[in-house]
């Protein structure tokens, strides 16, 4: 009932109607489309919820609704509207991903989410963008991090590499290669080009299960948690032989609690959605420990946002 309700505020525009002042439900009924005393039935509910708030003049927002409008800082906005479509559709296969696994989303459309999206450019489009949030929270990760040691990093799965590039921009002495498919290399060098780091970041095509360039540092941002850990050992796997003992990896990663949460934990949410989705998930410090060791890493910093870890000794 939430998130369709949510979900009408998005296809309306609402809470892109609301801005700093109160506005009265009258004048928001004509651009939504919806008759006043219907849409205070909407409102009613959503701020049960803390979806918008009310004054004697009108709608006002609160901290949650203001995240909905398309305009805000971090909007969630893409975010919600991509998990209203094709996530609240494919979430009725949970019951048969926990029992046999597999995408529920897969199971449902007949192929794989990113080879969907790359059929579907307009959704593409909003998932991206809705990854383009997320990537700005990433990034302080990132740069909260002391680089002194590295010299040349490669960003696995790196995108268009506006991650990468604000690294790069932030430690002079460091040089960067962008990993990721040949679909998005066009965007990601007109990207590059524009980025003071432009002389010291390049981009390079190509599958993270097949073969990864060489360097002594790798990035990869909320990459693994799309994959199961047979997948996501293979692409641990694929750092190159080449690749010096020491060389170090970085996860932009959740952490999960060991064993049953007491409490609300997004990353528990999250978990389920990506095993819906994707057939992937997230990990705890035990799992994320066990994966690493399995694929020849050894790990030295598991904490929620960020794990780092070596190359085993060869």
């Amino acid at each position: 009932m939430v998130t369709q309700s949510i979900g009408v505020v998005l296809e309306t525009g609402l809470a892109d109607l609301v801005g700093d002042e109160p506005v009265p439900v009258e004048a928001l009924a004509g651009p939504t489309g919806i008759p006043a005393a219907q849409l205070v039935r909407l409102l009613r509910a959503l701020r049960t919820v803390g979806v918008f708030d009310a004054t004697p003049e009108g709608v006002v927002h609160t901290e949650v609704s203001r995240l909905l409008r398309r305009d805000a800082g971090l909007s969630m906005a893409p975010h919600a509207s991509i998990h209203l479509d094709r996530g609240y559709a494919a979430w009725p296969g949970l019951l048969g991903s926990l029992r046999v696994g597999g995408s529920a989303f897969e199971r449902q459309r007949g192929v794989p989410m990113f080879e969907w999206l790359g059929e579907h450019p307009d959704e593409a489009r909003t998932f991206n963008e809705a990854m383009a949030v997320g990537s700005r929270l990433r990034r302080q990760v990132l740069l909260g991090r002391d680089w002194g040691a590295a010299s040349q990093v490669v960003d696995i799965g790196g995108g268009t590499g506006t991650n990468l590039l604000a690294v790069l921009e932030a430690n002079p002495h460091l040089t960067g290669t962008v990993l990721d498919l040949p679909q998005v290399e066009q965007e990601a060098r007109a990207n590059i080009a524009g980025s003071a780091a432009a002389d010291r970041c390049s981009f390079e095509g190509g599958s993270f299960f097949d073969r990864v360039p060489s360097a002594d540092t790798y990035v990869a941002a909320v990459v693994l948690h799309d994959w199961n850990d047979e997948q996501a050992t293979r692409i641990l796997r694929a750092v190159p032989a080449a690749a010096p003992d020491g060389a170090r990896l970085v996860l932009v990663e959740t952490v999960l609690e060991d064993g049953v949460g007491e409490q609300w934990d997004w990353g528990a949410w999250m978990d389920l959605h990506m095993l819906v989705m994707l057939d992937g998930r997230e990990r705890s410090e035990t799992e994320w420990r066990a994966l690493l060791a399995g694929a020849g890493w050894s790990a030295e910093v598991v904490g929620d946002g960020l794990v780092e870890a070596v190359t085993a000794t060869r």
